[in-house]
């Protein structure tokens, strides 16, 4: 109502005049809008938006090239212990035998950590790895075998303990054959040189939806006015 009456006083072309050059004022170019006069016509503001438009980009390059540094680092992968390119052979494929001394990275579920006198050695449920080297519990179902990995020194059962996700790099020295139940199973050994526990996953936070229904009855509003009556929820 006041923008109105404001604009009938002094004219809808002096309104619009005004208002972008407080545009201008207050959110571009403040210095520009010093160096116009009171009458200055539509199109001269106009003008002068546009210079401070320019001189914003001029005077932003900085930040942009740093904004842009920062979402480029930010798309980069997490660089880990294990991380790197490894030929694509899997423990399945390393049953075989044929792939003696390739070095490669394997990782998955601990299910027995046991230490010898001079090494420790793993028996692990392999599982699919992430560009960084973590086991993707949620490719699982693509089974990719057992295997048997041996490093040099102590490590001890209890911090590595079934269950947890760890990631070897090593090389291929054979195959063992160890039974499962009744079964003999043909394990893929790895003579680790990296052996890279990874820190528990948080639990992911349960989500509970509820649905609630009911009836009543009050007051409420009508075509004329509020009268008694029943209510769903």
């Amino acid at each position: 109502m006041i923008i109105c009456w404001y604009a009938g006083s002094i004219g809808h072309q002096k309104l619009v005049n005004r208002m972008i050059a407080w545009m201008v004022q207050r959110l571009i170019c403040p210095d520009c809008f010093g160096q116009l006069s009171p009458k200055a016509s539509a199109k001269g503001v106009v003008v002068c938006a546009f210079q401070g438009v320019a001189s914003m980009l001029k005077n932003s390059q900085f930040v942009l090239s740093a904004l842009v540094g920062v979402a480029f680092l930010s798309g980069c992968a997490t660089v880990t212990p294990v991380s790197g390119t490894f030929p694509d052979i899997s423990p399945l494929a390393a049953q075989s035998g044929n792939d003696q001394g390739q070095t490669v990275r394997w990782g998955g579920k601990l299910i027995e950590t046991h230490p010898e006198a001079h090494e420790t050695c793993f028996t692990v449920l392999g599982e699919p790895l992430r560009r960084d080297g973590r086991p993707e519990p949620e490719r699982g179902e693509a089974h990719i075998g057992r295997f048997l990995a041996c490093a040099t020194g102590f490590y001890d059962p209890m911090l590595y303990r079934s269950g947890r996700e760890i990631t070897f790099i090593g090389r291929v020295q054979g195959i063992a054959h160890r039974k499962i139940g009744q079964f003999i199973y043909t394990y893929p050994t790895l003579a680790a040189s990296t052996v890279y526990l990874w820190p528990i996953r948080s639990p992911r936070p349960r989500v509970q939806e509820r649905v609630y229904m009911g009836a009543g009855w009050g007051w409420g509003p009508g075509w004329w006015g509020y009268y008694p009556g029943w209510w769903w929820y």
